[in-house]
């Protein structure tokens, strides 16, 4: 959910991405001849985003604007919270979505949702140093980033026992976790399947991070109709519906 953009005050780096294109104001070609832009340090970036309009992630000193999501992605998001939070009533974890930044290394980034169990936070806290679940909800400009970028720099973060990847489109939740002997491991739920989390102790069903949500169970491929009558399979997958050949 990310664009680059610049902050304010003197010029600063930004890097193309697949998910956006760079702005006007800070895509600069080499022939303007303007100053190079310099990198921030993630001190820096922490107190420019304090008083930023716009949230910014934050990837090797280069910064991008977020940008905003569908009623969808947000009816997943708290659908996940919803069913999070019913259980952890009275348990020493907490649950935070969109507003709090997590940082591995020379990244920060703002998860859709984070989870962290141990002794209360301050209430001043903007960096979560000690997640044990991350969750993002895929997006069509995100949904690369969210997959690799994001996933092998969320698993150097040692407190961390699993992250899913959650479809909107569909009922399928990627679910990365970390076993016993430090591997990551990938699980696909799907259908009405229910996954089991090891921190915070708590169990999701599809059911619950879907509800009220139409969506199938499956990707649906659409049907092109063919010059004399006829349908024919979509690229990309099998169709579906009666007029399947």
């Amino acid at each position: 959910m990310t664009a680059p953009a610049a902050a304010a005050g003197a010029p600063v780096a930004t890097a193309a991405r697949p998910r956006a294109a760079d702005p006007p104001s800070v895509a600069w070609s080499m022939t303007e001849h303007r100053p190079r832009a310099r990198l921030l340090s993630v001190d820096e970036y922490l107190r420019l985003e304090e008083r930023a309009a716009v949230k910014h992630e934050y990837v090797g000193g280069r910064v991008y604007a977020m940008t905003g999501v569908t009623l969808a992605h947000e009816r997943v998001v708290n659908n996940v919270h919803f069913a999070l939070r019913s259980q952890l009533r009275g348990a020493p974890c907490e649950l935070f979505t969109k507003e709090v930044k997590v940082r591995t290394g020379d990244q920060v980034y703002y998860p859709d949702l984070v989870a962290r169990c141990g002794p209360r936070l301050p209430g001043d806290t903007v960096v979560v140093a000690d997640p044990c679940l991350l969750v993002e909800v895929l997006s069509p400009r995100t949904r690369t980033t969210d997959r690799r970028e994001k996933r092998l720099a969320y698993q150097r973060i040692p407190t961390l026992r699993a992250y899913l990847v959650v479809e909107p489109r569909w009922r399928l939740v990627e679910h990365w976790f970390r076993t016993p002997d430090g591997r990551w491991d990938l699980a696909e739920a799907t259908g009405a399947d229910t996954i089991a989390l090891d921190c915070p102790p708590a169990t999701l069903a599809l059911d619950a991070i879907y509800a009220d949500l139409d969506v199938p169970d499956r990707p649906v491929r659409r049907l092109r109709e063919q010059p004399g009558g006829g349908y024919r399979r979509a690229v990309g997958g099998p169709a579906t519906g009666a007029h399947d050949p």
